[in-house]
């Protein structure tokens, strides 16, 4: 974990970006100290970034909304720590503080899965991590990615990958550019994937064919691109430390893994967690994090393992090969093991 003082500018800066992103929120949290005031910054499954304002005191009306158009004054260093954040609607906050402190901490998220959609979820969940790493890079800087992952961020400007949104909505707030082209070519190299290869020199000229190429992934002939790619952020994620919850939960969620493991070995799978096989079969553990500052989080949302499952007819090299498009594969995502089993 990384804490350090934030300065004035730093701390403005951050609440002023919040703002514009209508994301501002001032939380008390349920651990350390109750009079300390919390500030989310990027929080999501890769990072957890916030300021703290410590012994805050807050004088003015403490409403959760902060629309865009709220602005932040900084109130002159010899009347103390201080802030007023001034609503649209002319009521103000005034924020002062001892200290203003930034926490940022790293961690592992290649196991990560949320299936809001359906349909192409081994893509999609590459989209939602290299997302995820994007954000943090684009947010925190280049210090908060290791050299695997800076070699892949590109990927998310590469608009036949990004085609396969995890959300409901379209993902054309990130930018196209040559370097996601040069990206994917490299990475289909690597797979020796010739037949995608030979498209996208295609699409270096006729860039309207973005569907095409987004659809031609869905095809079990580029299983070993997938692979690359997600081996690939399995080793650029294995980088950093697992979330610590403390000794209670983490004894909780290592005993979950475990009896996963046990319940699907005891079904004849082979492997170790989170991939498991049988026969024409792989079952694959995906998981939900919470965020380890309790109170940073939505109260109802916990940990839990949900699974990929997916069924050729051939026994498969590629994780979650089932999942690609073609007569006799069979793949759908699952919150329980029973209903497998």
């Amino acid at each position: 974990m990384k804490q350090s003082n934030a300065t004035e500018q730093q701390l403005e800066n951050g609440i002023r970006e919040l703002i514009d992103c209508g994301a501002l929120e001032l939380l008390r949290c349920l651990e350390g100290n109750p009079n300390d005031m919390y500030i989310p910054y990027m929080m999501n499954d890769a990072m957890e970034n916030y300021f703290i304002l410590t012994e805050c005191t807050a004088v003015g009306e403490l409403k959760t909304e902060f629309p865009r158009g709220t602005t932040v004054e900084r109130v002159p260093e010899h009347q103390g720590n201080s802030l007023i954040l001034h609503r649209p609607d002319g009521t103000l906050l005034t924020l002062q503080y001892q200290q203003a402190q930034e926490v940022q901490q790293l961690y592992q998220y290649h196991t990560i899965g949320h299936f809001w959609r359906d349909g192409q979820e081994q893509w999609r969940q590459l989209v939602y991590i290299i997302g995820t790493i994007y954000d943090k890079w684009n947010y925190i800087g280049a210090e908060s990615c290791n050299m695997a992952e800076q070699e892949l961020l590109p990927l998310m400007t590469f608009a036949p990958f990004r085609y396969w949104s995890p959300i409901h909505e379209e993902l054309d707030f990130y930018p196209d550019s040559e370097a996601g082209l040069d990206c994917m070519e490299l990475l289909a190299k690597q797979a020796g994937d010739t037949a995608y290869l030979s498209l996208l020199r295609q699409y270096r000229q006729h860039p309207d064919m973005t569907e095409q190429l987004a659809w031609e992934l869905a095809k079990p002939e580029h299983r070993a691109l997938y692979q690359v790619i997600w081996e690939k952020l399995s080793r650029a994620a294995s980088d950093y430390p697992v979330r610590d919850y403390g000794m209670v939960l983490n004894t909780r969620i290592a005993s979950q893994r475990r009896q996963v493991t046990e319940m699907l070995h005891q079904h004849g799978f082979e492997g170790r967690y989170p991939c498991f096989r049988k026969n024409t079969m792989q079952v694959v553990a995906a998981e939900e994090h919470p965020f380890t500052v309790f109170g940073l989080e939505y109260a109802d949302f916990t940990f839990r393992i949900q699974f990929m499952v997916s069924h050729t007819k051939e026994p498969q090299p590629v994780w979650n090969a089932g999942f690609f498009e073609g007569t006799g594969r069979i793949a759908h995502s699952l919150s329980e093991l029973e209903a497998m089993l």
